[in-house]
């Protein structure tokens, strides 16, 4: 699988988790002549204290901007806490970025938190292969994938990072003043790429499982 000059679309829950979830594939996606878009169809109801939507929107921007992605924020946006019921609304406003795609990357669908379940099974929908054969990834996302009562997220893709990617990563992190918390601090970040670096005979790494991928 190449990343080289690829068209790639990340379809993500939050701003955050696409640094969370596949910050350093884009930041090596990117140096490698990637176009990289991260598609956001959804909005926080819930609002943490510390900043308003406006500055979770701004912060998206400059996270996207390290790791070399163009973010794009969907003109309707559905609030993620009835993304769960509205799966086939966010598979149609999604279509178009997806059928641009060569690769498409969202959410592991077993996750705890139910609006990255929502974006999971929406890319799902969008990409089934009768219609739309597309390459699909699924990122693992600190503090959601590994917290359940059972963690269902077993790898069989890892993507090799250089130490620039790794800092990218960690630089894009920062930018997310309200979401930095143990267990997705960038340090902790850094401990997680070095980890899946270990599994996978690298320095550093991210982890994805292959949902879709088809040989011609």
């Amino acid at each position: 699988m190449e990343l080289k000059n690829k068209k790639i679309v990340v379809v993500i829950a939050h701003p955050d988790d696409e640094t969370l979830g596949c910050g350093g594939l884009l930041s090596k996606a990117s140096r490698l002549g990637a176009e990289c878009k991260v598609i956001l169809p959804l909005k926080r109801k819930n609002q943490r204290k510390i900043n308003s939507w406006e500055d979770e929107i701004n912060h998206f921007h400059l996270a996207c901007n390290q790791l070399g992605a163009t973010p794009i924020v969907l003109k309707e946006l559905i609030q993620d806490n009835v993304a769960s019921v509205s799966i086939q609304k966010i598979s149609t406003l999604i279509s178009e970025h997806i059928n641009w795609a060569d690769i498409v990357i969202c959410h592991w669908k077993n996750d705890v938190h139910h609006a990255h379940k929502a974006i999971a099974n929406a890319v799902e929908l969008a990409t089934r292969p009768f219609r739309n054969a597309k390459t699909v990834l699924c990122f693992e996302v600190a503090t959601s994938t590994d917290q359940g009562f059972e963690n269902s997220f077993s790898p069989n893709c890892f993507v090799y990072l250089e130490e620039s990617d790794m800092q990218n990563k960690k630089l894009a992190m920062e930018f997310y003043n309200s979401e930095i918390f143990p267990g997705r601090t960038p340090d902790d970040l850094e401990n997680q790429m070095q980890y899946r670096g270990s599994q996978s005979g690298s320095k550093y790494a991210e982890a994805y499982i292959i949902a879709r991928y088809f040989i011609k």
